[in-house]
């Protein structure tokens, strides 16, 4: 892991959590199959559908 990169880590989950998000710790190969192979770099989202 790149310097660094657990401390903007800690700051999203930070942000997120000060937004009213639930945050769970999940290990890296569910995130893998989560998101299906694409880039998720240690962070997946789930949310409702954006509506105009």
């Amino acid at each position: 892991m790149q310097q660094g990169a657990g401390n903007r880590l800690k700051e999203v989950v930070a942000q997120a959590q000060a937004n009213g998000a639930r945050v769970k710790e999940q290990p890296r190969d569910l995130l893998d199959q989560l998101t299906q192979g694409a880039a998720h770099q240690g962070v997946v989202a789930f949310c409702p559908p954006l509506t105009p």
